[in-house]
């Protein structure tokens, strides 16, 4: 019976994976002059490049994860491929 409901109705997991970003020179922030808030206080426009230190570790969280549910017989499925948005060695900043 237990494999029967399995086969008819699945199990779904999720992972949420963490990690940091190593400071750098084209990584930081100022004052936006043309927007403000509702009380008049100026907004911040955030500047970042990620390095290949961040996307190297993104795709080694992904490629674990893969290897934890195909290891327990799982079907791995996930929106993004391992090899992300930008391969590696293109590095573009987020606007």
């Amino acid at each position: 019976m237990k494999q029967r409901a399995r086969q008819v109705y699945g199990t779904h997991i999720g992972f949420a994976g963490r990690g940091e970003m190593l400071p750098n020179p084209d990584t930081y922030c100022e004052i936006d002059p043309d927007v403000v808030d509702q009380w008049g206080i100026p907004a911040l426009r955030f500047h970042f490049k990620w390095s290949d230190y961040e996307l190297l570790q993104a795709k080694d969280m992904q490629e674990t994860f893969r290897a934890i549910v195909e290891t327990m017989g799982g079907e791995y499925r996930t929106k993004t491929s391992i090899h992300g948005q930008y391969r590696l060695g293109l590095r573009k900043a987020a606007k």
